[in-house]
C-alpha cells in the first residue's frame, strides 16, 4: 500500500513527466518547422510570395556617349584656351633651334589641344566648327596638325569632313608630296574621299569631298604612278563649262625609277597632286589628263565622285614606264 508521503512523490514524478513530453512536443514542433521552412517553393507558393525587388542602373556613358550640352560661356572659355595654346605652339615652330626640352614642352600642349578639340567636338558639329577655326586660323606646321586630324579617324570619326577639310586644307596642296599623299590616304580612310577608278596609264582622281555641294570648295585629289612623289603640274581651268585640263610630271631621278623597276614584286608606289578649286560650278567639273580620250574625273554638285573605287591598291610604276613621255 502507498502510504500519503510516498502518493505524493508519485504525484510529483507525474507531473514532472508529463511537462517532460509536452517540452519535448514543443521542441520537436519547432524542428519539424524549421525542416518545413528548407523545402523549394512549389509554383503555387511562388505565386503568393512577395515580389523580387529589381534594381535598375543607369547605363554608364560611353566615351562618345554625349553629356550634358555645353553652354555659350562654355564654348568661348574652350575656344580661348585653343587660341592661347596656338599661339604657343606656333610660336615655338617658328624658333630656329628647337632643344629637346622645348620638344617635350610642345607634346603635352598637343594632348592638351586635342582635349579640347574633343570636348568641343563630341558636343555639337557647330561647336566643333568654332574651335577648328582657332587652330585652323594658327596655321600650324603639319607636324602639330597630323595628330589633331589623327582624331577625327577614331573618337571624332562622325565629324570626319569638318575635321580633315578645316585643318587638312593646307596639306592638301604643300609643296611636300608626301604630306599630300598622307593626308589624302587620311581622308579616304575616314569616308571622306575614296579612290577613282584607274586609266589605262594607272592614274585616277577622286574629290574632297566626296560630295561637293554647289558654291562650296572642293580639291581635286589626283594621283599618278611614280617612284617619288615629287611632282610638277600645270593646271588650266576651269572654264565655263566647268573644264578643267591637268598635265602631271614626276620629278624622280633615274635612279629612282630604276629602283622601283628592279623591285620585285613590283612595288607600287605613287605621287599625288591637289587642285583646289573655289567654289563648285552647278553645271559640274570634268577633269582631263593629257593625252587622255575622257575625262578621268566627272562630278556633278550633290552627287558622289562618278568613277569612283573601293580600290587601295596601285599598280608598279614600272608596269607604266612605257607609257611615260621621254
Amino acid at each position: 500500500m502507498l502510504t500519503p508521503s510516498s502518493k505524493t512523490i508519485h504525484s510529483y514524478r507525474t507531473a514532472c513527466l508529463l511537462a517532460v513530453m509536452v517540452c519535448s512536443g514543443v521542441i520537436l514542433s519547432g524542428c519539424y518547422e524549421k525542416e518545413a521552412a528548407l523545402v523549394p517553393l512549389t509554383s503555387e507558393d511562388k505565386t503568393v510570395s512577395s515580389p523580387a525587388i529589381t534594381e535598375v542602373r543607369a547605363k554608364a556613358p560611353g566615351r562618345t556617349a554625349p553629356g550634358p550640352a555645353l553652354d555659350e560661356a562654355a564654348i568661348q572659355t574652350l575656344k580661348a584656351e585653343i587660341r592661347v595654346i596656338s599661339a604657343r605652339l606656333l610660336r615655338a615652330s617658328k624658333e630656329a633651334a628647337t632643344s629637346s626640352a622645348q620638344k617635350d614642352w610642345r607634346s603635352p600642349e598637343v594632348d592638351k589641344l586635342k582635349e579640347l578639340l574633343s570636348a568641343c567636338c563630341l558636343d555639337s558639329t557647330e561647336h566643333c566648327s568654332q574651335c577648328l577655326k582657332p587652330i585652323a586660323n594658327a596655321q600650324l606646321p603639319a607636324a602639330e596638325l597630323w595628330p589633331l586630324i589623327g582624331q577625327f579617324l577614331g573618337p571624332l570619326r562622325d565629324k570626319a569632313q569638318l575635321g580633315i577639310i578645316e585643318l587638312g586644307k593646307p596639306l592638301f596642296t604643300h609643296p611636300n608630296g608626301e604630306f599630300r599623299d598622307r593626308i589624302y590616304r587620311m581622308a579616304v580612310g575616314a569616308g571622306v574621299s575614296r579612290r577613282g577608278q584607274p586609266d589605262q596609264v594607272g592614274r585616277r582622281a577622286s574629290s574632297i569631298p566626296l560630295v561637293p555641294e554647289p558654291g562650296a570648295p572642293v580639291w581635286l585629289m589626283v594621283e599618278q604612278l611614280s617612284p617619288c612623289p615629287r611632282l610638277t603640274a600645270e593646271v588650266k581651268g576651269p572654264d565655263r563649262n566647268g573644264r578643267v585640263d591637268l598635265a602631271l610630271e614626276d620629278l624622280c631621278t633615274p635612279e629612282q625609277w630604276a629602283e622601283v623597276s628592279a623591285a620585285f614584286p613590283p612595288r607600287a608606289s605613287r605621287g599625288v597632286w591637289s587642285i583646289p578649286i573655289k567654289s563648285m560650278p552647278m553645271a559640274g567639273i570634268e577633269l582631263w589628263m593629257n593625252e587622255a580620250e575622257q575625262p578621268l574625273l566627272t562630278l556633278r554638285a550633290g552627287k558622289t565622285t562618278a568613277n569612283e573605287s573601293s580600290d587601295s591598291q596601285g599598280t608598279s610604276p614600272a608596269a607604266t614606264k612605257a607609257n611615260k613621255k621621254p
